[in-house]
């Protein structure tokens, strides 16, 4: 299969970078992007391991192979290639990344790693974003070392090597074998693999899942494609993956396939009266029952019966921007929240209210 580019790593000036990707003949058919989590449970502490892996096993098995290439003189699409390395789950923790599944990890760098715009700055699939951002001397998106070594906090041993990639202002030999040796990967916000949330929830063993949602179904349907992985883009801009895991059964289905079945579904959801409302047109909601898809990027298993309900809620005109006012204003969105919850509530809303929350109290 094609080797697929992960990302980059810039150098702050000028056109050298560096890219990894899964090496053919082992993950070469991985997506873009892998889904990811960081997770803890309340009062554990910090020498107690994750209660989830950061990457699904199945995602990255048993002598997967990611390798790194330096690339110097980049100019005009014309590229010189210096050095690769690659590295795979038989000399280190790629299989795993443990690094990131306990210990200590700073707040402010696990929250960084959840931002759209800085993967927006290293999906490029032309690299153009990665150059312009290194030429004006920003490193985006965060990384993380998989196997950080002595330096325990994964974040910072990734620093301490894109660090000299900075201060020399070149992608040397050097550089590129220490990010493959250290398995320095770019942490990506989650709507860069499911902007629902659902999958990582399904992951973890759910069998009913409530979600409110904004601005319609689009995300939802997505989780109902036949591919396991496929290639999609936010916005038509940014790279990004979607994911199927969820279906129906054969006798539901009728022919059809899940992807137009669920979003026949979703068309038919019921709206709740909003009359009064400043900037809610529409609050939909609905409830369906599906069957997980096997799926080895998030490590779910096919079978598995669950109930997903979903409340969507539009605004006037598509959004708020279009509406001319802001999201930041804490009055509009005191005024959103209270035209939502004023509905659900409403005596000619009650039924499906109760439904509603009768779903937040299942397993």
């Amino acid at each position: 299969g094609q080797d697929q580019v992960w990302a980059y790593v810039s150098s702050p000036l000028g056109n050298d970078y560096v890219r990894y990707w899964s090496a053919s003949g082992t993950t070469a058919s991985a997506p873009l992007v892998i889904p990811t989590k960081i997770s803890w449970r309340i009062g554990d502490t910090a020498a107690t391991a994750s209660p989830m892996p950061f990457v699904a096993q199945s995602a990255l098995p048993f002598q997967s192979t990611l390798v790194w290439e330096g690339v110097q003189d980049a100019v005009d699409g014309e590229v010189v290639p210096s050095i690769s390395t690659a590295w795979n789950s038989t000399t280190g923790p790629l299989g795993d990344l443990a690094a990131l599944q306990r210990g200590t990890l700073p707040v402010y760098q696990v929250a960084a790693s959840s931002s759209a715009v800085y993967a927006g700055m290293a999906l490029s699939s032309t690299g153009d974003l990665p150059w312009v951002s290194g030429e004006v001397g920003v490193r985006a998106p965060v990384y993380a070392a998989a196997h950080p070594g002595e330096v325990r906090n994964p974040f910072a041993a990734a620093s301490a090597i894109l660090n000299s990639i900075a201060t020399n202002n070149s992608v040397d030999e050097h550089a590129t074998t220490s990010l493959g040796q250290a398995g320095v990967v770019g942490l990506f916000d989650g709507a860069y693999t499911d902007n629902t949330g659902i999958g990582h929830a399904i992951a973890a063993g759910a069998t009913s899942v409530t979600s409110m949602i904004w601005g319609g179904f689009a995300d939802f349907v997505q989780l109902f494609i036949e591919e396991s992985s496929k290639a999609s883009s936010i916005g038509g801009v940014f790279p990004s993956s979607v994911f199927g895991i969820f279906t129906f059964p054969e006798a539901t289905l009728k022919g059809a396939t899940a992807y137009d079945h669920a979003q026949m579904l979703f068309n038919g959801f019921p709206e709740l009266d909003t009359n009064g409302s400043a900037y809610i047109s529409s609050i939909q909601f609905g409830q369906i029952e599906v069957v997980t898809r096997a799926n080895a990027w998030f490590g779910i298993e096919a079978g598995r019966k669950v109930t997903l309900t979903v409340v969507n809620v539009n605004t006037t005109g598509g959004s708020l921007q279009d509406a001319g006012v802001s999201e930041a204003d804490p009055a509009v969105v005191t005024k959103v929240a209270s035209d939502v919850a004023r509905a659900l509530f409403a005596p000619r809303n009650r039924a499906t209210t109760k439904q509603l929350m009768q779903s937040l109290k299942k397993p």
